[in-house]
């Protein structure tokens, strides 16, 4: 499998801490079956902004340390960059950088909101030439309270990345029936591990794989964690599903509410 987002680089922003950290998470993603890590430490104008010689060089290390210790990953370089008026620029300076060189770029939007310019900010990138892919939709607020949100992105032509411990449901159930949603009606186009961690956030994926088998069954499973990211990582055009409609699910605090009694 491959994974298009991870912080498994140490020491560049909240992800793995030090080496013994990457090395660890290097282990349980071969554990998992993962063969491609594409790299993905934050950028956030002001705040962490990790220059393209640091993550070089950093990558170099990784990759040395993946080969000394006979674990047969490859490592890619990207950023997961915080969507803002600054993203359009960073991408042309050279700032923030694309999955693997192509003109597919990770995207993250406010845990809390939906900001009101988000839509023109996504545009500007997609007449930049560039194909945003929003990270993990399902942990935003407006997200989980009405999933129909994000579909005005979508029309514009950006993709959507799941979290795979959404899909497992280990970040709640409010946020698996998110990822669900986005699954089962044709709007999520990629399953990473948004790995941190070897502890709390760790690089696996074959759990997730299998829950979305269950609800999409083998075919539409491997779309998601083999053909689109192998399309990403070629910098070749994805072939996207036309969405299906979804059920009106109301998602206000009593139906929420009501969900977590019949979980409990």
């Amino acid at each position: 499998m491959i994974d298009l987002h991870s912080h498994i680089l140490y020491g560049l922003d909240d992800g793995a801490k030090n080496e013994a950290d990457t090395l660890a998470m290097l282990q349980q993603a071969a554990e998992e079956g993962i063969h491609t890590i594409v790299a993905t430490p934050h950028y956030i104008h002001g705040a962490i902004a990790t220059t393209p010689v640091n993550l070089s060089r950093r990558l170099f290390n990784v990759k040395n340390i993946a080969k000394q210790h006979g674990i047969p990953i490859t490592l890619l370089t990207g950023s997961e960059i915080t969507l803002d008026e600054y993203t359009a620029d960073a991408l042309i300076q050279e700032l923030a950088l694309p999955l693997n060189g192509s003109r597919y770029v990770l995207v993250e939007l406010p845990f809390t909101s939906i900001p009101p310019d988000t839509a023109a900010i996504l545009a500007r990138l997609i007449s930049d030439g560039w194909t945003p892919i929003i990270a993990h939709p399902e942990r935003n607020a407006q997200v989980l309270e009405n999933p129909a949100v994000i579909d005005p992105f979508l029309q514009l032509g950006c993709l959507l990345q799941l979290n795979a411990a959404s899909v497992t449901g280990h970040n709640g159930r409010e946020a698996q029936d998110v990822a669900k949603d986005l699954l089962t009606t044709r709007r999520a186009h990629f399953i990473a591990s948004d790995a941190h961690s070897p502890r709390s956030r760790p690089p696996k994926l074959a759990g997730a794989r299998r829950q979305t088998a269950q609800w999409l069954g083998e075919t539409e499973t491997a779309r998601l964690f083999d053909t689109n990211p192998e399309a990403v990582l070629a910098d070749e055009p994805l072939d996207v599903p036309q969405p299906l409609p979804r059920k009106q699910q109301p998602r206000g605090v009593i139906s929420r509410i009501l969900q977590h009694i019949a979980f409990y």
